[in-house]
């Protein structure tokens, strides 16, 4: 297959009047690929051939990934030397795509490290200030329960002394009002003895 292109490309470029040493030398270097584009392509002139001859195949003249699937096997050394380029080339970018995606994991890795630092920061600040918020608010629970037991043990010993004092005022009140009542028992006893007296005295007077 090779030399049928070869062929076909020879006779295009003779009839074109290029001479053979540069059609030999443009034959022998081409690549398959590059031969069989070129019998679809306007014939070069002599120093087109000459510059593509010492000219490293551009990517153009391979076929694309879509075209490389299912590839032709080599022909000949140029597309010996052409097929392994390829592969060194996409073996190389295949390299710098790991690279470039283990830059990015680790990049990634480092980003998730530092959040989980910070969250684990954030997280025992969280809960340090937690335990400070509940630590005063155990105090100022304790101060409050202890102020009112305070007041309330005052409030109560207040009120025993007002009972007390009450009941030395309600002691001493029934005191006064059994010593008036005994007064006033007395001078009613000694009224009723005056009547008793005044009634003789003018029971007395009636019969003289």
């Amino acid at each position: 297959f090779r030399h049928l292109l070869q062929l076909l490309n020879a006779r295009r470029m003779v009839d074109k009047g290029l001479s053979l040493s540069v059609i030999s030398e443009y034959n022998r270097a081409a690549i398959s690929s590059a031969l069989e584009d070129g019998l679809a392509k306007p014939v070069p002139t002599e120093a087109e051939l000459l510059v593509s001859t010492f000219k490293k195949p551009s990517q153009s003249q391979r076929p694309s990934v879509s075209h490389c699937i299912p590839r032709l096997p080599p022909l000949a050394i140029p597309d010996v030397l052409d097929e392994v380029k390829r592969l060194k080339d996409d073996w190389m970018k295949e390299i710098e795509f790991v690279k470039r995606l283990r830059d990015d994991f680790d990049r990634v890795r480092h980003e998730i490290s530092q959040n989980r630092e910070m969250i684990d920061r954030t997280n025992d600040r969280f809960n340090v200030t937690l335990e400070k918020m509940a630590a005063v608010s155990m105090e100022r629970e304790a101060s409050f329960m202890k102020h009112l037991a305070q007041m309330l043990e005052s409030q109560g010993y207040e009120v025993k002394t007002s009972n007390k004092e009450l009941g030395h005022e309600i002691q001493e009140l029934r005191h006064i009002f059994l010593s008036e009542l005994d007064k006033l028992k007395h001078h009613q006893k000694t009224l009723i003895e005056s009547l008793e007296i005044i009634e003789k005295r003018l029971a007395h007077i009636k019969f003289s």
